[in-house]
């Protein structure tokens, strides 16, 4: 029994560390973007699933219809961002072309937002799974 809590202990410790340092590793990477101000991040991975691209269409362009929002599109090429998204406003969009999202452990293959405070540390994480009824930003 008292191994059992004990193993319960250190797996609830470890679970707080991991976001403690997810929330470090965001706040180090947006130091590169000055500009990403808005309470809501939408970080999109195109390098993954191609069949994908449609769903991240639809959350892209309500992302940019919506001025809570700011788009990160992680990939290697920014043409190929363009031939799927088309526009892509200044200010708006950024890209990591260097996939250092994905090297901090911030994105996985789903679209994921997170929410930011005043002081752009990291209030909360939402994945979207392309499996809703009603594919929509949160």
């Amino acid at each position: 029994m008292i191994r059992l809590l004990f193993c319960l202990f250190i797996f609830l410790i470890s679970c707080r560390n991991n976001s403690v340092n997810q929330e470090e590793r965001l706040e180090f990477f947006l130091q590169d973007f000055s500009e990403a101000t808005s309470p809501k991040l939408l970080f999109l991975f195109l390098e993954g699933c191609t069949s994908c691209h449609e769903y991240q269409n639809t959350l892209y362009q309500e992302a940019l219809l919506d001025p809570n929002y700011q788009v990160f599109l992680v990939t290697k090429s920014i043409k190929k961002a363009k031939l799927i998204f088309g526009m892509v406003p200044d200010g708006k969009v950024f890209f990591d072309k260097e996939l250092d999202s994905v090297d901090l452990g911030l994105v996985t293959g789903v679209p994921i937002v997170y929410f930011l405070s005043d002081s752009r540390k990291q209030i909360d994480r939402f994945e979207i799974s392309f499996e809703q009824v009603h594919l929509g930003l949160p």
